[in-house]
């Protein structure tokens, strides 16, 4: 099966992140065509489901060692993401003014979010849908800033969290389902 990896708040090149380190953490420890996709911590990989959480933990583990990177990775497998995407989650999504439209991962054991929809005072974000382990929102440009929803919702959910555009997402299935 496949799976993807989504690092919280890294970019691979940045705090001794290379690419080859990561591909080869993940390979080394037992996941089959690592890919590295974009700058912004995503990894496609291949496991199996027994495996699949104890790769990304042990990978997490490595990185801790060599680079002192604390950051949690939020895993989804490949038939997830494609279940999400044919859902059409942005369907119901506030359409006037989007700037983005982004999905917030979130871990496992994190609080419903029951306030939901949510639009920022700004009126920068507005979080519309969310389930146990994803928060759907769409930002806007204000005085040509986005809105920034991740920090809220791990209010919210009392844990961290980590969000992408919704288009990286999509483009993940085109290149690696």
């Amino acid at each position: 099966m496949k799976y993807v990896a989504f690092m919280r708040n890294v970019m691979i090149g940045r705090r001794g992140l290379e690419r080859s380190l990561l591909i080869d953490a993940f390979e080394r420890h037992g996941a089959k065509t690592a890919n590295s996709f974009l700058a912004t911590g995503n990894v496609v990989f291949e496991a199996d489901a027994k495996t699949a959480a104890a790769i990304v933990a042990r990978v997490s583990k490595v990185l801790l060692t060599k680079i002192n990177l604390t950051e949690p990775m939020f895993i989804r497998s490949m038939d997830t993401l494609i279940t999400l995407n044919e859902s059409n989650p942005f369907g119901a999504a506030p359409s006037e003014d989007v700037y983005e439209r982004c999905v917030t991962f979130l871990q496992e054991g994190a609080l419903r979010i029951e306030t939901l929809p949510f639009q920022s005072v700004r009126g920068d974000f507005v979080a519309f849908l969310g389930t146990t382990t994803e928060v759907f929102s769409i930002t806007r440009l204000i005085n040509g800033r986005p809105g920034q929803v991740g920090k809220w919702i791990e209010e919210q959910v009392g844990k961290p969290v980590t969000t992408r555009n919704w288009n990286t997402v999509e483009r993940i299935i085109k290149n690696y389902a």
